[in-house]
């Protein structure tokens, strides 16, 4: 029986998409470590190289410069992967594309024409999707494979039409410090969990605030908050890990 080609052979040319790198064990990385330096494989029980010309495209949901301080990822497949790097914020930080997702996924999947209902937007617009958007994509199959029958958003319903999104600014009345306040209220943690959760919270908005304001300068931002760089760093990894211990 020949060999069959891998991943790499069938990119050739194209890119290649490698979800959870982060994942990876350890075992492994030196070989991805040599296909990036050198451009080439070798097939499984093969022993002529094969070279590839491939765009590596990589995503994960860890701190990788926190796994490498750790010693679960490399530091020199880090370094050679982290050519450019792009952070996109978790699903309950940018609600405005709840709606925008949840409509694409309801015509991919088969959906029934009109788009999710007006009331079951509100309501996917109003939760914390710890799954990100994944987790809202499987909540968009669950609903077109059973309708009525699921009654994640138990309310009068009507079909969504043109221009008929909500509006941002309501997600952003929904999401505000007193709703944070009840849901924490909610969850009946001891107090120092609930304090410590509203403190994260407040400090995961005051940063991404001030970076916004500041164009994404940590130097620009710490100087504006009146507190030097390192500390503005550290209150930045500490909401980034309050996240990552939520998601």
């Amino acid at each position: 029986m020949g060999s069959r080609k891998g991943l790499f052979e069938l990119a050739e040319g194209g890119t290649l998409l490698i979800d959870e790198i982060g994942d990876l064990d350890l075992s492994l990385q030196p070989k991805l470590l040599r296909a990036v330096e050198r451009s080439e494989i070798r097939r499984v029980g093969g022993s002529k190289p094969i070279r590839c010309d491939v765009r590596l495209l990589l995503a994960t949901r860890r701190d990788l410069e926190r796994e490498v301080q750790s010693g679960r990822f490399r530091d020199d497949l880090f370094h050679r992967l982290a050519v450019a790097r792009l952070e996109l914020p978790p699903l309950r930080k940018r609600r405005d594309d709840i709606p925008l997702l949840a409509r694409h996924f309801w015509s991919t999947l088969g959906g029934p024409p009109g788009g999710p209902p007006i009331a079951l937007l509100d309501a996917w617009m109003d939760m914390s999707w710890p799954g990100n958007v994944r987790e809202l994509r499987n909540a968009v199959a669950r609903r077109i494979a059973l309708g009525e029958l699921d009654r994640s958003a138990d309310r009068p319903q009507r079909t969504v039409g043109a221009g008929e999104l909500p509006d941002p600014r309501a997600a952003e009345q929904r999401t505000g410090p007193d709703v944070e306040i009840a849901n924490v209220l909610a969850m009946n943690l001891p107090y120092p969990k609930a304090r410590r959760a509203l403190l994260d919270s407040f400090v995961r908005r005051y940063v991404a605030r001030a970076l916004a304001a500041s164009g994404g300068s940590v130097v620009a931002a710490a100087a504006a908050s009146g507190i030097a760089r390192r500390y503005f760093q550290i209150l930045r990894e500490r909401g980034e890990r309050a996240d990552r211990d939520v998601e």
